[in-house]
């Protein structure tokens, strides 16, 4: 591990004082016989003494979090001076600093960025808040709410935010604080409720959560007048259908019915309202034709031959049996294929993997519109950015040796990525490797930070080990080396 440079003679580096600290808490837990045994020394804690230990230990949180922060601000001024010195570009600045955070944190750079962004708010305007999680007196949560509430105002009156709060931020919950930070942010600026709103909407966004079971959520942050109206609307042909004796759940009916809508609008290139009869709106029949391209990505024995290997659409994982009904066309809600999926334009793409390796083996040849055979290949492949700890969905084919300094566009120099990364790796002091095992044929990203740093990410399998095959560690994400 890199360390930092120490702050005088003999002064411990940071390995060494996370070390000392790792070790007094592992003396605690020994002294609390976290397995009901009775403890080497002394008497058995009580169960007083365990509440005070855990009282303890969030208070020990606040301070790691109000340390963290400090030096995440730290590191962002000094890492944006470096960069001036460097020569980038005026609007270029400060891009791939949180990157590098995130990649020490081992959480995605956006996390990381609004982290960022709520921890300078903290450290440089909020003294009082931050001594308070200094203290652990506040949770992180509760100092964070404050600088999202002040985010818009200037300094002055973020200060006095700051100092109306002061004494009762540790008796309010992070709601209560959030709203109270809000109030006070209001009085001192009008207009502040109007810009925290300009920017939330700026945030608008549709997300895709995976579920279990061969499911996934998809929500929409909206605004508040536009989100109301919407989920009305769907409870409005929910009752009409209930009133016509469907035997669905109200909750079935809505689901069923934004579906239907989503893909007529596709379909038609404009909005276009449901109608009142059962079969467009049950959920049984098919929108209309969508060009739209499913990726399911399975194994020749997983389709021909009865096994049981999860598939992944796009993604997402999938039941072989389920599965096995998407490739033939067939309605996996029913087996017996009486209501089939109408295709229309819309078209399902299966990809084969080999079923030892997990490799892409063969790709289905009925359909080649997408020019771009290695774009395809290293989507597929990656499913999401291939940088440590980021599951960003791919936005960019990168070049692992740049193009300017002579890579080639060619597959084995081609990473898949996320746009910010694809960015932040752009910047100086940055630099890419690309290692293939040449016994697995598994290749390994190598990146190496401004600080020099080192973080590994292996391509994943698009399969699992069989029952019994030997688990390989998850390096994925691999931990920052010098």
């Amino acid at each position: 591990m890199r360390t930092a440079t120490s702050t005088g003679p003999g002064a411990p580096t940071p390995a060494e004082w996370i070390g000392q600290a790792r070790a007094l808490l592992e003396a605690a837990a020994a002294s609390f016989t976290l397995d009901g045994t009775p403890p080497p020394q002394g008497p058995a804690p009580s169960d007083r003494d365990r509440i005070e230990a855990i009282a303890a230990l969030e208070g020990l949180r606040g301070a790691v979090g109000a340390l963290q922060a400090r030096l995440q601000v730290a590191f962002r001024d000094a890492q944006v001076e470096q960069q001036r010195e460097q020569g980038v570009r005026p609007e270029h600045l400060g891009r791939g600093i949180a990157d590098q955070i995130a990649l020490a944190r081992r959480i995605s750079p956006s996390q990381e960025q609004k982290h960022l962004d709520l921890n300078a708010v903290l450290v440089e305007s909020l003294p009082q808040t931050l001594e308070h999680l200094a203290s652990g007196t506040v949770h992180e949560t509760a100092a964070h709410e404050v600088a999202k509430a002040v985010r818009t105002l200037g300094e002055a009156d973020r200060a006095a935010v700051d100092r109306a709060l002061a004494e009762d931020l540790p008796t309010l919950t992070p709601r209560q604080v959030a709203r109270s930070a809000r109030a006070v942010a209001d009085r001192l600026q009008p207009t502040a409720m109007t810009e925290r709103h300009r920017v939330a909407r700026d945030g608008r966004c549709v997300l895709l959560q995976h579920e279990e079971d061969g499911m996934v959520r998809l929500s929409a942050l909206l605004p508040v007048e536009k989100g109301v109206a919407a989920h009305a609307a769907l409870e409005s042909h929910a009752r009409a259908r209930l009133a016509t004796g469907d035997e669905r759940t109200r909750g079935q009916i809505m689901a069923d019915v934004m579906a239907e809508l989503l893909l007529h609008a596709a379909g038609a290139g404009r909005p276009c309202p449901p109608s009142s009869r059962a079969d467009d709106v049950d959920g049984r029949t098919a929108a209309p034709a969508v060009g739209i391209e499913v990726q399911l990505i399975m194994t020749d024995l997983a389709l021909l031959g009865g096994d049981d290997e999860t598939a992944q659409l796009n993604g997402i994982p999938v039941p072989a049996a389920i599965a096995r009904h998407l490739a033939l066309g067939e309605d996996p809600a029913d087996p017996t294929g009486t209501e089939g999926i109408r295709e229309g334009t819309r078209w399902i793409r299966r990809l084969y993997t080999h079923p030892a390796t997990g490799d892409l083996r063969a790709t289905d040849p009925r359909r080649r519109t997408f020019p771009a055979d290695v774009r395809r290949f290293l989507t597929l492949r990656e499913r999401t950015c291939r940088h440590a700890h980021c599951d960003a969905p791919v936005r960019d084919i990168d070049h692992v040796q740049r193009y300017a300094d002579g890579g080639e566009t060619v597959p084995g120099n081609a990473v898949a990525t996320c746009q910010r990364h694809n960015l932040a790796t752009e910047m100086p002091g940055w630099r890419k490797e690309l290692h293939t095992d040449p016994a697995t044929g598994a290749t390994e990203l190598r990146v190496t930070t401004p600080t020099g740093h080192r973080y590994t990410s292996t391509a994943p399998r698009l399969r699992g080990p069989a029952v019994g095959d030997a688990t390989p560690e998850d390096d994925r994400a691999g931990p920052g080396a010098p």
